[in-house]
C-alpha cells in the first residue's frame, strides 16, 4: 500500500508541474514544487549572484498599479564610480551609471518592484530618489 500511495503522490506532483509551467509559459524543468512559499523565496534567493555590498530596494507595494516604468534619480560620490541596477531573476535587466556624472536618471521597467543595486566600490556613497511615471495606455 505504501509503494501505491508514493507513485501516485509522484504523479500528482508531475502533473500539478506541468499544469503551473504551462500557466507561466516555461518548461516543465524549469518549475519547482516547494513545500512553501517561504522555502521557495530562499531557494531563488540564496541561487542570485549576490556580491558583498549588493542592496535590494524593495518597492513593491509602493507602486501604483498601471506603473510601467520607475525613474532612478542616482547620485554618487565620487563621481567615478559606477553604479548598477537590476530586477532580481532577470540579470539580463541590468543598467549602470553614472558616466562621470555625479547625478543620472535610470528608467527601470516594473516587474514586481523589487530591484537589486551593486556598487563598483565598497567606500562608495550614493542616493537613489524615485519617480513613478505610471504611463497608463487606454
Amino acid at each position: 500500500m505504501g509503494h501505491q500511495v508514493f507513485e501516485r503522490m509522484l504523479d500528482s506532483r508531475a502533473r500539478t508541474r506541468s499544469v503551473f509551467a504551462g500557466v507561466l509559459g516555461c518548461d516543465d524543468s524549469e518549475l519547482a514544487l516547494t513545500h512553501s512559499t517561504t522555502s521557495g523565496v530562499n531557494i531563488a534567493v540564496m541561487g542570485l549572484d549576490w556580491q558583498p555590498g549588493d542592496r535590494l530596494i524593495d518597492l513593491s507595494g509602493n507602486i501604483p498599479h498601471g506603473a510601467r516604468s520607475i525613474d532612478f534619480v542616482v547620485s554618487l560620490e565620487p563621481f567615478y564610480t559606477r553604479f548598477y541596477i537590476y530586477q532580481p531573476g532577470f540579470p539580463d535587466s541590468i543598467q549602470q551609471c553614472c558616466s562621470s556624472k555625479s547625478t543620472a536618471v535610470l528608467r527601470i521597467p516594473v516587474i514586481d518592484g523589487r530591484y537589486c543595486v551593486r556598487q563598483s566600490q565598497p567606500q562608495m556613497k550614493w542616493t537613489v530618489r524615485v519617480l513613478l511615471k505610471p504611463a497608463i495606455e487606454m
